[in-house]
């Protein structure tokens, strides 16, 4: 019988085919296109310079502390394609996992626990890598560790608000929204994942999506219940971000409502969980 540590084996293997090496490059198209739509399209349709001498200037002159406003508006875009993608790859390890735990549901509802943990991260350590790759392209350009040339992290954070004293410099202020992003992201993805775990992928998918996203998008009104259903569902913490001014409520109830809810789905009866 093949140990755990070959189906782990095989697991890595799996997320090393093309068809997920190729959606990944695809999302980082994605994500340069939408920094650079503008320019982009100016280029093609004549308007501007040539398109290679555009993609120069933009690198050369690439700095994501200034830029950072912009690219969590873009991360707003691209979340629910990570995630979809994720979803495919959950469910793809999901059936390896079955075949080795066959006969074994403890076995299998610890490990079938531990994999939604790991792929949960895939996103997040995907978004490290290219925040490293932007960051490593800004100190080559500016030669300094931070800038903030906008003052845009100045104003992320209500001037009345203790996290905006808590963080006296800038770059604290990056940190913490970075961590805080970080934390939402992942326990959005397991909250996705939980789902397609219990309800199988079609319909796990458009609950979360239905949930997550559609409905903030049909409640946008100035009504006081609507505007907190919009701020505090799992997205709402992205959303506070991207709006700026933002206080510690905004970012600590809507982590604390992920979590809940993430623990409460784990928790109801599993006889309707789709193995």
């Amino acid at each position: 019988m093949k140990t755990m540590q070959d189906r782990s084996f095989k697991m890595f293997k799996l997320l090393k085919n093309w068809k997920y090496i190729s959606f990944f490059t695809l999302i980082t198209i994605l994500l340069i296109y939408l920094f650079l739509a503008d320019d982009i399209i100016a280029s093609i349709n004549g308007k501007g310079i040539k398109l290679s001498e555009m993609l120069q200037r933009e690198i050369t002159h690439f700095n994501i502390y200034d830029k950072y406003h912009d690219y969590i508006i873009i991360k707003l875009k691209i979340i629910p394609m990570i995630i979809l993608g994720i979803v495919f790859l959950f469910v793809n390890f999901k059936n390896n996992l079955i075949k080795y735990t066959i006969g074994k549901k403890e076995v299998y509802n610890q490990e079938i626990l531990k994999l939604k943990r790991k792929v949960a991260l895939i996103p997040n350590i995907y978004l490290f890598i290219i925040m490293v790759i932007m960051l490593i392209i800004t100190f080559i350009n500016t030669k300094q560790i931070f800038t903030d040339n906008n003052s845009y992290f100045d104003l992320v954070f209500n001037k009345n608000d203790i996290l905006y004293f808590i963080t006296p410099i800038p770059i604290f202020r990056f940190i913490i929204l970075e961590l805080v992003t970080f934390i939402s992201f992942y326990l959005l993805t397991e909250l996705v994942l939980e789902l397609v775990d219990r309800y199988g992928e079609i319909n796990g998918i458009l609950i979360s999506g239905f949930v997550i996203w559609i409905l903030p998008a049909l409640f946008i009104t100035n009504h006081p219940f609507f505007m907190n259903y919009n701020r505090y569902v799992p997205i709402g913490l992205m959303n506070s971000i991207s709006l700026m001014s933002i206080s510690i409520t905004n970012v600590i109830l809507p982590l604390i409502i992920q979590f809940v809810v993430v623990f409460w789905i784990r928790r109801l009866n599993t006889e309707k969980k789709e193995i």
